[in-house]
């Protein structure tokens, strides 16, 4: 690559005083300056000094001419990023810290084509790399890569290293022929959406599959409107055509798309249309909270209440739909052909005959045969007081029996009672659906739900168009479960079949997604290009003649719109329809044909039976590992039988493979005797295959789920079981002599902190050891982590009895109910942590406020807030020796006042006091624009004489400059669309220490306002402790933020120790205080200390003297 055109990648000879200023200016930008740096820090266990970074960057090939890189991700990052022009580096750390399972570990990825990203999303971004740039040359020169990390003393280097190495050195990346990733910000300090370079090719309205990627096509269309108001009205209007392919059916819209054109809104009923539209265009914010608190942990989840799906959810979604009372939802009277008046009679074939003859729900009467072409017209009848005997089962004794006590005559003349029967079946009939959704660990679409639909269609238990039903009730309960809005159900593609097919008859459903994907797809980026381009053209039918293709797993012939195919559809001659274009279509759903497996590849019973009868044995027992959530695996070792949420569980003989594969993580030690029948994917097997089935390709994946007895399967050191009771023995591997238990990282797919919280609470129900540690963690919060481990280490035993009980009972319980009830409306965070937040700033600061007073009414038990009287020193009695530097950072404060004490001449150092906001300063604090100008006309209405004689007007007035004060550091946070982010976080909760504002515990209600946006948010920052809790009012804002983001590692490792602890304690005594001797080693900015924790360094921390703390065991700290 690096000599072949058109690449604009070459090794270039370097200028050497241009070399050391390229990496002065670098290193600098990097690190803030460095100046004085002996060492430099790449990573915990890696120092490199100066030198041997300029020459590492010397070494590395520069681009030799400007170039454009492509990243295609989302809608609302991209159309953000093209506003800023940039990516900061708080937002780059998150990708940075988030691999995510990518090639190249954590970063920001970008290819040199244009098309080869778009797995990350929709939209294009463009990212000039200007000339001269610093590449790392990861795929096309190893030699050089080796050279060049043997000046920094490495031979290699990992992921992580790698990219703490591009965070410090800026350099691209590049990994392969065109991909590289990006691990510092000034390589993202020129970013321009695509669609508006030149160099762009790709067609913008152009619908291209992104395989992987299925975000919310219904948000990302609304969130439009925030970008410019003058696309409303296209929104408004694709939006609208989206809903009309879910009303119609998509053969439908399609067909009356090409009859009636624009004019298809005037062949439609429009109320019924538009509230329909309201329902699927509804935000999970605008549902009900009965919907929504439905959809946690699985839509169908084990604990799903049937009850709150009939007389909540379902009466909702009636409501919505027909604007009609809920009492009238249930259907009365007798129904035919899908409650279809138009429709007298339907024409079948003989394989739909014999499915609806097998339904408990439908009788059918024959009006024809018709021999000639294979055909029967029949009239189908649905649920009702006359036709109880197919589903007498399914109701109750009690109903049953009520009907059946009356006569049929009585049942026809007493209308009254005819109709409060039939109500209560539908009820009953539609109740019992739902056991067979209530699959353990499965959401709404699992195996059964296919099936859940096209029985409710049967059933016809709505009292009005029944089709809208299950498409909005689809609809909001997609919402519900996956927060998205993408979901199609299978059977829906064709309606007017959906009562009548055999179980077994497949639509293609990943066909029809990937296609209705595409057509929203282009429609978002015609309605997107409005936005950068307003005098565009616009087709709202983009792509709708793709409805025609991939509709069944067995033919890829299209439906044709011809006039004929067009009076087919318009009279629901489905089965004329089909039997012209799709050739085959009879044969495959008729139960007596062979099993057909793929369009060319079809088999049968005795093929399958002779298959399994070929298969190999185990010839030694085997022990295998799963790694599952407490649940399941605790409930396996307590059965002896494998427990578990899915039916296919993956297992493998060494014992830590499969550690990382699940959100909780505790092992379990499955064995398999000798003489187990296996199935070893291999070549030959793929060869046998051939031969038993007589076809040129067969996959087993394709025979396996056709097997009754399904086998152990083989593969690449894997195990693919899928009947529970092979195993010969299932136990806790913690329980074996032989089974080593490795360091645990929780919840690996919900980065930071907070997924080892999380894995805790989830053991709470196995051992009691889950709080217990949780308590131990919590404590290092409450007294703060140093000051935690010099109290264990002065009192031993005796720790607890040395911290106040009830005031770290009310903290602990306070944490933990946010912890498992976040605070998530409260405090604004809409979405995850540091999305583009689309609110008033001052609204946003009025909901925090909203929740502080929540955690404060849990810490104190009252609602008296706000801090009425002058404070000094944090709080404390004795004053506190600061640094130069600090005092210099930290006098500059408006919020703090200080007098000098005394100064020491040596280090330069002051002895202050400090003073927090009061009515008696407010004068600085309006000069900084820190307080409203009511609150500051307010307070100088009134003497400072006034002030101090008269305590309730001093109080009342103090009070509400604490909210003030509050209020407006809140307002002024949210800014560029991140609330609390990274940086900004930590300079917030050091201005928080700096006012003081509550009443008392101001540095309790700091952590547990911290920690609650920390777990709503999922970042890992947010909950961390605070290293120095004691400096945090004084320190440097750059070194607190420096020092939080150093603790995260050690802290980090705590938890992790403190979940094996937990799970050690099933078998075992756990050691609550295990890691806290990692918090010896810390950083204090960049200088390295050693914490010995001897006597005197635990009088120094206890003392809160800091300064000499650092002096006697941080390096160089001070510069």
């Amino acid at each position: 690559i690096w000599q072949s055109p058109p690449t604009p990648f070459v090794n270039q000879q370097k200028d050497s005083s241009n070399m050391k200023a390229l990496f002065v200016f670098l290193l600098a930008f990097s690190l803030g300056s460095v100046e004085g740096l002996d060492i430099v820090n790449i990573t915990k266990n890696w120092q490199v000094t100066p030198t041997q970074l300029e020459q590492f960057v010397a070494i590395l090939p520069r681009l030799q001419n400007d170039t454009w890189a492509w990243h295609w991700g989302t809608q609302e990052n991209t159309i953000r990023w093209d506003r800023q022009g940039y990516i900061d580096q708080g937002e780059l750390d998150w990708y940075n810290n988030n691999a995510a399972g990518m090639r190249e570990g954590g970063g920001f990825y970008v290819s040199l084509d244009q098309t080869d990203s778009r797995t990350f999303g929709i939209f294009p971004l463009g990212v000039r790399i200007p000339k001269g740039s610093l590449l790392y040359p990861t795929s096309s020169d190893i030699y050089l890569v080796r050279k060049a990390l043997g000046i920094l003393g490495k031979t290699s280097v990992t992921l992580v290293e790698l990219t703490a190495l591009g965070r410090i050195v800026p350099f691209y990346d590049l990994y392969s022929s065109t991909w590289i990733v990006i691990h510092n910000s000034t390589l993202l300090s020129n970013v321009t959406l695509a669609f508006r370079i030149p160099e762009f090719k790709v067609e913008f309205g152009t619908p291209v599959s992104e395989f992987g990627y299925r975000g919310d096509m219904l948000d990302s269309m609304k969130q439009l409107v925030n970008f410019s108001e003058s696309t409303a009205p296209f929104v408004n209007s694709m939006l609208r055509h989206w809903s009309l392919v879910d009303f119609l059916g998509p053969l439908q819209a399609n067909r009356m798309r090409l009859e009636y054109g624009n004019g298809i809104w005037n062949q439609i009923d429009i109320g019924s249309f538009n509230r329909f539209h309201k329902i699927l265009t509804s935000t999970l914010a605008e549902l009900p909270s009965f919907v929504t608190k439905i959809g946690r942990g699985g839509f169908w989840s084990s604990y799903l209440v049937i009850e709150d799906q009939i007389e909540k959810v379902l009466p909702f979604v009636f409501t919505s739909l027909t604007g009609r009372d809920a009492s009238e939802m249930w259907r009365e009277e007798i129904s035919f052909n899908e409650g279809d008046t138009k429709t007298k009679s339907y024409t079948i074939i003989d394989a739909q005959y014999r499915s609806i003859q097998a339904s408990p729900y439908l009788d059918v009467e024959v009006i024809e045969k018709n021999p000639r072409n294979g055909t029967i017209t029949v009239k189908i009848g649905h649920p009702s007081v006359f036709n109880i005997n197919k589903f007498a089962d399914r109701l109750s004794p009690a109903l049953r029996d009520n009907i059946t006590s009356y006569s049929i005559s009585k049942l026809k003349t007493d209308g009254t009672l005819r109709r409060e029967l039939n109500r209560k079946m539908m009820k009953e009939l539609v109740s019992q659906l739902y056991p067979s959704l209530q699959i353990k660990g499965k959401s709404f679409w699992n195996t059964n739900t296919s099936n859940f639909f096209r029985d409710l269609g049967r059933i016809q238990p709505f009292s009005t168009n029944n089709y809208l039903m299950r498409k909005a009730y689809e609809k909001v309960a997609a919402k519900a479960v996956l927060s998205a809005s993408n979901s199609n159900s299978p059977l829906e593609m064709v309606p007017e079949f959906s009562s009548f097919l055999p179980c077994y008859f497949r639509f293609q459903s990943d066909a029809y997604s990937d296609m209705w994907f595409n057509i929203r797809s282009a429609g978002l980026r015609l309605v997107s290009k409005k936005v950068f381009q307003p005098d565009a053209p616009i087709d709202y039918f983009a792509s709708w003649s793709n409805f025609s293709t991939n509709l069944f797993t067995f033919s890829k012939d299209k439906i044709r719109f011809d006039p004929p195919g067009i009076s087919y559809l318009k009279n629901k001659s489905m089965v004329q329809l089909f039997d012209r274009d799709l050739p085959g279509w009879r044969e495959t759903i008729s139960q007596d044909m062979d099993i057909i497996v793929t369009p060319t590849f079809r088999t049968n019973k005795k093929q399958i039976n002779d298959f399994a009868s070929s298969l190999p044995k185990l010839t030694n027992d085997v022990w295998t590992y799963y790694w599952g959530d407490p649940e399941e695996v605790l409930s396996s070792d307590k059965k002896g039988v494998l427990v578990t949420k899915n039916k296919r569980v993956i297992l493998y003989e060494n014992q830590l493979s499969g550690m990382y594969s699940v959100s909780l993580l505790l092992p379990l030690a499955v064995l398999f005797k000798e003489g187990t029948t296996c199935v070893t994917t291999s070549r030959s097997l793929n060869l046998d295959l051939s031969f038993i089935f007589k076809a040129p390709a067969v996959n087993l994946d394709d025979i396996y789920p056709l097997m009754t007895n399904r086998p152990l399967v083989l593969y690449s050191g894997q195990y693919i079981l899928e009947d529970n009771s092979i195993p010969a023995k299932v136990i806790l591997a913690s329980r074996l002599a032989n089974f080593n238990m490795p360091v645990l990282v929780a919840n690996m797919f919900e980065y930071g902190l907070n997924g080892n919280w999380k894995a805790a609470l989830q053991m709470r129900n196995y051992t009691t050891a889950s709080l217990e540690m949780i308590r131990h963690w919590t404590v290092l919060d409450f007294l703060g982590p140093f000051k935690a481990v010099a109290m264990k280490l002065d009192y031993g035993q005796d720790f607890w009895k040395h911290i106040n009980s009830t005031k770290f009972e009310r903290y602990f319980e306070t944490q933990l109910n946010f912890i498992e009830n976040p605070l998530g409306n409260e405090l604004g965070m809409m979405n995850s942590f540091g999305n583009y937040l689309r609110i008033d700033n001052f609204k946003w600061a009025d909901l925090v406020l909203n929740a502080t007073l929540k955690l404060w009414k849990g810490l104190n038990g009252d609602e008296d807030m706000f801090r009425e009287d002058p404070i000094w020193n944090d709080g404390y009695s004795d004053n506190v020796t600061v640094t130069q530097s600090w005092f210099k950072s930290s006098s500059n404060s408006p919020y703090l006042q200080f007098e000098i004490l005394e100064t020491n001449t040596t280090n330069n150092d002051y002895l202050v006091r400090y003073q927090h906001p009061n009515v008696f300063n407010v004068e600085e604090l309006f000069k900084k624009k820190v307080i409203s100008n009511e609150m500051y006309s307010s307070i100088t209405l009134h003497t400072p004489s006034d002030l101090s004689s008269n305590d309730p007007l001093r109080k009342k007035l103090t009070r509400e400059l604490m909210r003030d004060i509050v209020r407006q550091l809140l307002g002024d946070s949210l800014q560029n669309g991140f609330a609390l982010a990274f940086q900004g976080e930590t300079k917030f909760f050091q201005t928080l220490e700096r006012i003081q504002p509550f009443k008392r515990d101001n540095y309790l209600m700091r952590k547990l306002l911290k920690r609650a946006i920390g777990f709503q948010a999922s970042s890992t920052g947010n909950s961390l402790p605070e290293p120095f809790p004691e400096v945090s009012s004084y320190i440097d804002e750059n070194a607190l933020y420096a020092n939080e983001y150093s603790f995260a590692s050690p802290f980090h490792n705590i938890l992790k120790v403190g979940i094996n602890q937990i799970v050690k304690s099933l078998v075992a005594s756990p050691d609550y205080f295990s890691g806290w001797d990692l918090l010896n080693y810390y950083a204090v900015g960049n200088a390295q200390c050693s914490i010995l924790f001897d006597q005197q360094d635990r009088r120094l921390i206890m003392e809160r003297k800091m300064v000499a703390l650092f002096d006697k065991n941080c390096r160089n700290w001070r510069k």
